[in-house]
């Protein structure tokens, strides 16, 4: 749902998509513009805060797949993984469900 809502304001708004990619430059003017006026913690801020915003969305898929690795295999410990791999695979027909699905029942991948 957040990948949608973004997708539309980004497409209501042409500017914002290429300044949120121009945001290393914007980030890099603020941590020199801190250190010239001697405020160094404000760069370290400005700093992490550049950081975050990268790592952040790799951070959030990176949590679900974990989150859904580990549901995987409790549900395989219950004895209801091929029960779950059908219903994987009516959901979803690509390459990475059948994958899943195939985990799921105990299949080699």
């Amino acid at each position: 749902m957040e990948g949608i809502v973004v997708g539309v304001s980004l497409a209501r708004l042409p500017l914002t998509g290429l300044l949120w990619r121009a945001r290393p430059v914007f980030f890099a003017l603020a941590m020199v513009q801190s250190v010239q006026a001697g405020r160094a913690p404000v760069a370290v801020a400005v700093a992490a805060l550049g950081v975050v915003t990268y790592v952040h969305p790799w951070a959030r898929r990176h949590w679900a797949l974990l989150r859904q690795q580990a549901g995987d295999a409790e549900v395989v410990a219950q004895g209801l993984g091929s029960v779950y791999a059908r219903m994987v695979r009516r959901r979803s027909h690509d390459a990475a469900a059948e994958q899943r699905a195939r985990g799921l029942a105990g299949q080699a991948a």
